[in-house]
């Protein structure tokens, strides 16, 4: 999150900014985050992330590249630079 608004707020934060290194909020938990989807599995995992036209600007964070089950990524209408990292292994 803190990554892509370099150009101000996102349009929508919802479950975003309730993360921090110490809490560890759960993007696929109870309080659902804006644009994630998850499967089923236990634990969750997320298969789907949808930020089109959110308002995000700066570099693509590497870290998408650890979301190993990812099937669909949409961040259309967006100001990012730089590629998509590959999966990690």
């Amino acid at each position: 999150h803190n990554a892509t608004s370099k150009r101000g707020p996102w349009v929508n934060e919802t479950g975003w900014t309730s993360w921090n290194s110490s809490s560890f909020a759960d993007c696929c938990g109870r309080l659902r985050w804006h644009g994630v989807f998850c499967d089923d599995s236990t634990p969750a995992r997320v298969v789907r992330l949808n930020l089109t036209s959110n308002g995000l600007s700066g570099q693509i964070p590497p870290e998408i590249g650890m979301l190993r089950r990812l099937e669909v990524l949409d961040l259309s209408d967006n100001m990012l630079l730089g590629t998509i990292p590959d999966p990690t292994t």
